[in-house]
């Protein structure tokens, strides 16, 4: 009886001679794609409803610039998702892919499938935040993960979905179950693979532990089935891991963009090497570097002021910028207005202060942080500065999905028509 496994590989830590075999055609592969610069790109814009933006880009862009600046005097609230799945919250990622009348087992492949597509194998900003295992947060705040974030949010989205879920420990490897049919059934979202008969039956960690040939049938990689048989088969140290916990899911991708305020993200081709990686593990590495910059300007009235910057993407770094003051200010931080640590000083001419957000857990990204500014004079004179801050997003939302395309989408009627939008792609 034929095996059915999924297609979506996961080659880890290949052999050196691998590396070679593929390193000459991966690198004419890209060298031929990167000189393609004659290819033009057309973005088109299509205003769906008096709140909702849709962008299209073809081909898929190289270079990718989106600036998004509140001209109007109220903030601003909106958010950024793919026409095809909502990312908006937990339930609406579940709306999305989930159809009325599915069986469990439907339930759990669709979410199963859903991470694979919307989230990267790579290491993370953080190995220890249970951020990393909200779905909404992982897919559009951070992007990527490793193998128990992977399965941690395939766990997460199968419970609120209304399905039993548990991780299990392997040897150096973290996977899931999830139950249904009477009984527990292997997903991998890391290693993008699970296994059915011709039966139409999915495999659990004991039948594949117990029973070496179901890793050997044809068709399965041999340098996956090598690395299944090393973690899987090894069943004296397979366990439900107990350290995991089901996630706050209050968390939406809401931007509540302050009156003239910029949200610009930059999306750039990654590393030669990451490339490599990446047609290696058939595009489990982000192809993309991105970026972006929140900028805010602040009037200080000149007596003490306190000033809060939050976000729905992962602030990673912050830059206080003024010029031509005459009365300087401390700059003090705080991620819970409780307890201040000294930043520095601003000075007469031009200063730019360079900090480091982070959270109550001291984990160094946050989505909110406050800063308050003590004249040093007694009476300070007001003056304007520039708060930027440097944040992490997921291509996966932007352009670098199924339809090359996403859509804004205004929570107020007006807000829509206060977005001076401008996209550039090469």
């Amino acid at each position: 009886m034929p095996l059915k496994f999924s297609t979506l590989i996961l080659i880890r830590n290949p052999p050196i001679a691998i590396v070679f075999a593929s390193l000459f055609t991966c690198s004419l592969f890209l060298f031929c794609s990167c000189r393609n610069t004659s290819t033009t790109i057309i973005v088109n814009k299509e205003k769906l409803t008096d709140t909702t933006v849709v962008y299209t880009i073809h081909p898929k862009p190289q270079f990718f610039t989106l600036s998004i600046a509140n001209t109007g005097n109220q903030t601003a609230e909106f958010y950024v998702t793919p026409p095809t799945v909502n990312l908006f919250n937990n339930e609406s990622i579940l709306k999305s892919i989930l159809q009325p009348g599915m069986s469990d087992k439907e339930k759990a492949i669709a979410v199963w499938k859903f991470i694979c597509i919307y989230r990267y194998h790579c290491y993370p900003i953080s190995q220890s935040s249970q951020k990393l295992h909200n779905p909404a947060e992982l897919i559009n705040a951070f992007g990527c993960g490793l193998c128990d974030d992977a399965n941690s949010v395939l766990v997460n989205l199968a419970t609120l979905a209304g399905m039993k879920a548990r991780l299990i420990g392997l040897t150096g490897h973290v996977v899931a179950e999830i139950f249904f049919e009477e009984q527990w059934h292997f997903f991998d979202a890391d290693g993008r693979v699970y296994f059915e008969n011709g039966n139409g039956h999915i495999y659990s960690i004991h039948e594949l532990a117990s029973n070496k040939k179901l890793l050997q049938r044809e068709g399965l990689p041999f340098l996956k089935r090598e690395l299944l048989q090393s973690t899987i088969c090894s069943e004296y140290d397979n366990h439900p891991d107990t350290f995991h916990q089901l996630i706050d899911s209050a968390y939406n991708s809401t931007i509540r963009l302050p009156s003239q305020a910029v949200m610009k993200f930059h999306s750039q081709p990654a590393s030669f090497i990451s490339h490599i990686i990446a047609y290696l593990n058939q595009d489990s590495m982000p192809h993309y570097r991105n970026s972006g910059n929140y900028i805010q300007e602040i009037t200080l009235s000149g007596s003490a002021q306190v000033v809060k910057t939050e976000s729905n993407y992962a602030l990673i770094k912050g830059h206080i910028r003024s010029s031509f003051q005459k009365s300087p200010y401390r700059v003090y931080y705080s991620s819970d207005e409780r307890n201040w640590r000294f930043v520095g000083q601003t000075s007469s001419g031009f200063s730019n202060l360079v900090f480091t957000p982070y959270d109550t857990t001291g984990e160094k990204f946050c989505m909110a942080y406050y800063l308050k500014f003590e004249p040093v004079l007694n009476k300070g004179e007001s003056t304007r500065i520039t708060i930027e801050n440097e944040f992490m997003f997921s291509d996966r939302v932007l352009f670098n999905n199924l339809g090359n395309s996403f859509k804004i989408i205004s929570l107020s009627d007006s807000a829509i028509n206060r977005l001076d939008i401008q996209l550039k792609a090469k």
